[in-house]
């Protein structure tokens, strides 16, 4: 995570701004590459008030954070009717589920597919209605609820556990455990961790934990959580791993955050940024400075040429292999890399024609044999 020079400017009145996207992060800080409370729907209604850079810092939910300027207009929208039969307020409010294992539905049908069930006491926010269904974001999912099982009050008998006065940092025990919204194995599905991933323990609820990760607050079961480090173990943070990626590998990696890559022949670090985990990882540089970096063990100049590195991330180090020949999508602006570059893992596949491509393979193979 990384600070902006120059602090906040606070404004000396406030103004009502509206978001202008779908699933725009509301961050801790006002980096692209810090943690976040969640993603904020189209429309929602925040309160800001100051600026930092390229962010605004707003209030949203009792919550102080920042929202980038682009996604942030001072324009009220208007109710508007959308495709499907939606009707989209102008203003979202904070409804609450009103009894356990609601379905949270990809549309307003009850014969629909859902994210997931949600739990009695959960707050979504209603952006709009359908027939008999809201229209809520939760999770930086867009869904459907029925109406009649959301309630602008939170339920009294609602419970989402036990908060604990002290947090204490768990260890996951197996790969692909799922991190869930809600303290229920019906309950929907943030992402699903990895072996040794470090989350903080903030409370218990029946057979869970409630557990922080990321920035975003969410259920583990306890029998996937130990609070003793597993270094003792023989485990070590920079113990090289083989990453099988078809094998539960790129359940690892989580958009949006960052992580450290070393290239193994220089010794050269570079903060990046991930962008997807599909055939591999698509990443960015972080910074101008790191491209710089990337760039310079090149020689100067973008190449296809693969090397070998160590993908530093959330206590692990992995064998990976890229080229950092610039490509396809861009998220971050500033970073004077216009596109994404590749980082292959064991047994992980190329863009178009999809094949376990024999030049990175022997690059991972090569990297197994560094540390960090």
């Amino acid at each position: 995570m990384t600070s902006v020079p120059g602090g906040d400017t606070n404004w000396a009145t406030s103004k009502t701004g509206y978001v202008t996207l779908n699933d725009v992060y509301f961050r801790t800080a006002a980096s692209t590459s810090a943690g976040s409370y969640g993603f904020l729907a189209k429309n929602t209604a925040v309160t800001v008030t100051g600026e930092n850079g390229n962010f605004y810092k707003v209030t949203y939910a009792g919550r102080n954070g920042y929202v980038m300027k682009t996604y942030i207009t001072f324009t009220a929208p208007s109710v508007t009717s959308a495709p499907g039969g939606d009707t989209n307020w102008a203003t979202p409010q904070t409804g609450y589920i009103t009894m356990n294992d609601v379905y949270f539905r990809t549309a307003p049908s009850t014969s629909s597919g859902s994210y997931g069930m949600l739990s009695k006491g959960t707050a979504v926010t209603v952006t709009g209605e359908n027939g008999n269904f809201y229209k809520v974001s939760y999770a930086g999912r867009s869904g459907y609820v029925m109406k009649t099982l959301v309630s602008a009050t939170k339920p009294s008998d609602a419970s989402s556990g036990t908060n604990w006065a002290t947090s204490k940092t768990g260890y996951i025990t197996m790969n692909e455990t799922n991190f869930r919204m809600a303290a229920s194995t019906s309950s929907g599905i943030y992402r699903q961790l990895a072996k040794n991933t470090i989350v903080t323990v903030t409370g218990e609820s029946g057979d869970f934990y409630k557990v922080n990760y990321n920035g975003v607050s969410g259920y583990v079961m306890r029998t996937y959580v130990t609070f003793t480090n597993p270094n003792g173990g023989g485990y070590s943070s920079t113990t090289t791993e083989r990453l099988d990626w078809f094998n539960g590998g790129k359940n690892v990696f989580q958009r949006g955050d960052t992580f450290q890559m070393k290239d193994c022949y220089t010794g050269k670090v570079i903060n990046c940024y991930i962008q997807s985990a599909g055939n591999h990882l698509d990443a960015e540089p972080l910074t101008a400075s790191d491209t710089s970096i990337l760039l310079g063990v090149y020689g100067g100049s973008c190449s296809y040429v693969r090397r070998p590195v160590l993908v530093k991330y959330n206590g692990h180090v992995y064998a990976g292999s890229i080229y950092c020949e610039p490509h396809g999508d861009q998220v971050i602006t500033n970073n004077n890399f216009e596109g994404q570059f590749c980082i292959h893992f064991y047994g992980s596949k190329t863009h178009g024609t999809a094949v376990v491509d024999s030049d990175h393979q022997s690059c991972v193979s090569t990297a197994m044999g560094y540390t960090w």
